[in-house]
């Protein structure tokens, strides 16, 4: 069973002009009460037990401009409280379209995760075309989306905010000198692999693609990390 870490940040941020999905983000991700109807249906659904207690709530705030919604993202970093995850629309007359958006957010906060959300699919394939630079990071949402969509993303992208931040975090004490040892990095990465892989293995098959896919690449990631930290000296041996 994956239970809420406290010391994930679930701070969610959604940009959309229709104050009615910014409404049903918040009814999706905010209430325990939710969090606990799609923990029972998830059992029943994929035929399993119902262990242990569901994960919380998300907390969400919401605007209806890209132009604010960079002000609250530079702000909430000032704060020393960074937004985990972002969720865009794609268009949001009159300001700024999804792609500018998120390039703005980018740019102010490079590990920010960010899944664009959109009922027009060829409209944002060419836009994605002409910014190659996006194909690799973007995570897609069509609407009409389902709420156990939205709250696998969410869920899967604050585990993968956490597991960078960590990784970050000891790699800078690594730089600090030779006191660190690289078999207690070892051991923080394996910690950090935990709740992914469980999140591998409990959804396996039932997935939405690009959550499958976001878990695959943080796991990979954190595994290359690995096999490089194995090659380094260990300073508790010297």
């Amino acid at each position: 069973m994956v239970t809420a870490d406290p010391r994930i940040n679930r701070y969610v941020l959604v940009i959309d002009d229709n104050a009615a999905i910014c409404d049903d983000f918040r009814k999706i991700l905010q209430s325990n009460a939710n969090a606990a109807s799609l923990h029972v249906a998830r059992a029943r659904l994929f035929e399993e037990p119902l262990l242990g207690e569901p994960t919380e709530g998300f907390e969400v705030d919401c605007t209806d401009q890209g132009q604010t919604g960079l002000e609250m993202v530079q702000s909430a970093l000032q704060r020393g409280r960074p937004y985990a995850v972002a969720f865009v629309d794609m268009l949001m007359p009159p300001g700024w379209d999804g792609i500018e958006t998120i390039d703005r957010l980018w740019r102010a906060d490079p590990e920010l995760e960010i899944v664009i959300c959109t009922a027009f699919m060829d409209l944002l394939l060419d836009h994605l075309i002409q910014q190659s630079a996006y194909n690799d990071k973007l995570l897609i949402l069509r609407k009409p989306f389902d709420s156990i969509e939205v709250w696998q993303l969410a869920s899967v992208l604050t585990q993968k905010w956490y597991l960078a931040q960590q990784v970050k975090h000891q790699l800078a004490s690594l730089a600090q000198g030779p006191t660190v040892s690289s078999r207690g990095l070892l051991e923080a990465l394996r910690q950090l692999m935990s709740p992914l892989e469980q999140l591998a293995q409990r959804y396996r098959g039932h997935l939405d693609p690009a959550a499958g896919e976001c878990i695959a690449q943080a796991i990979a990631s954190t595994t290359r990390m690995q096999e490089l930290l194995q090659g380094l000296p260990d300073a508790d041996a010297e």
